[in-house]
């Protein structure tokens, strides 16, 4: 990474304190819908601390999202995000995606390879950086990769709390051709 240790630290320290400031907003052990950080809830935080500078804007714009569109990742289980990832298949036969899906639903993989996409809308990895590039490289890198993330954020807020999905079918749907190819390779040699 391009940042000394003394900021990364000080970086790390802001988005637990978003986090902290979203997640234990409420008293939600006594709320029927406890809310619960989740492996990848950091990424979204920490696209919006980085895009409003501010630990407590952050953290409230965090806490809506864990009420609404990051609600069912939030919760004990994740049976509702898995309930919405089982849709998969459905979407690409309605954009006429029949063999990819087919591929999908019996593969024995499901769509758990899609987990990430609902939890992190996309966004994760942006961040990371190949260690083999120049530092100016990093930089300019991490400015675009924060541009795409910042522009997912905003495109996934105002939109159904499904639109991430929809937005992985449309990515699958554009590899089709290099998936299907993998499969079938796959699926000769064994």
């Amino acid at each position: 990474s391009h940042w000394d240790d003394v900021t990364r630290e000080g970086k790390r320290a802001r988005l637990a304190e978003v986090l902290r400031g979203a997640v234990g907003a409420h008293d939600w052990e006594s709320a029927p819908h406890h809310a619960r950080y989740y492996q990848g809830l950091h990424d979204v935080a920490g696209v919006l601390l980085l895009v409003l500078r501010d630990v407590s804007i952050a953290s409230a714009a965090l806490e809506r999202m864990t009420l609404f569109h990051l609600r069912d990742a939030t919760r004990s289980s994740f049976a509702p995000v898995a309930d919405a990832l089982s849709l998969l298949p459905c979407l690409l036969r309605r954009m006429g995606r029949r063999r990819l899906s087919d591929v999908i639903a019996t593969s024995g993989v499901g769509t758990t390879f899609a987990l990430t996409w609902m939890l992190t809308w996309h966004i994760h990895g942006f961040a990371a950086s190949n260690s083999n590039h120049h530092r100016e490289e990093r930089k300019r890198r991490d400015v675009v990769n924060l541009e795409l993330a910042s522009r997912l954020v905003d495109c996934f807020l105002a939109s159904h709390p499904l639109l991430p999905l929809y937005a992985g079918a449309v990515a699958l749907a554009r590899r089709e051709e290099e998936i299907l190819a993998a499969w079938t390779s796959t699926t000769t040699t064994t």
